[in-house]
């Protein structure tokens, strides 16, 4: 029973953190045109780098917050300013010390 409970205030406190600041508000629009990783096989010590292009949708200039996610955790992050209609290339490096 506590168990069911502890559940339920997790996914009442999950939807109001993450679906409740989405409505009403207008979202920037864009794309990920392109996402490639060099090396496609790593061992734990070795650098990866995520090299992306995201291309701005909208009709006015935004900024945007890019995360990393790797195993459903934002392991770096960056903002970037695309105009209308423009793409800009995004890069992050990424070593992990230990197997997932």
């Amino acid at each position: 029973m506590r168990k069911t409970i502890i559940t339920m205030c997790f996914t009442v406190l999950t939807v109001m953190v993450l679906v409740l600041p989405c409505c009403g508000q207008h979202r920037n629009k864009f794309e990920v045109l392109s996402f490639v990783v060099k090396p496609q096989q790593v061992i734990a010590g070795e650098a990866v780098t995520v090299e992306a292009t995201v291309a701005n949708i909208d009709e006015e200039e935004n900024i945007y917050g890019i995360a990393l996610m790797v195993n459903n955790v934002a392991e770096n992050r960056d903002m970037v300013t695309i105009p209308a209609g423009e793409t800009k290339q995004v890069v992050f490096s990424l070593v992990e010390h230990k197997s997932r």
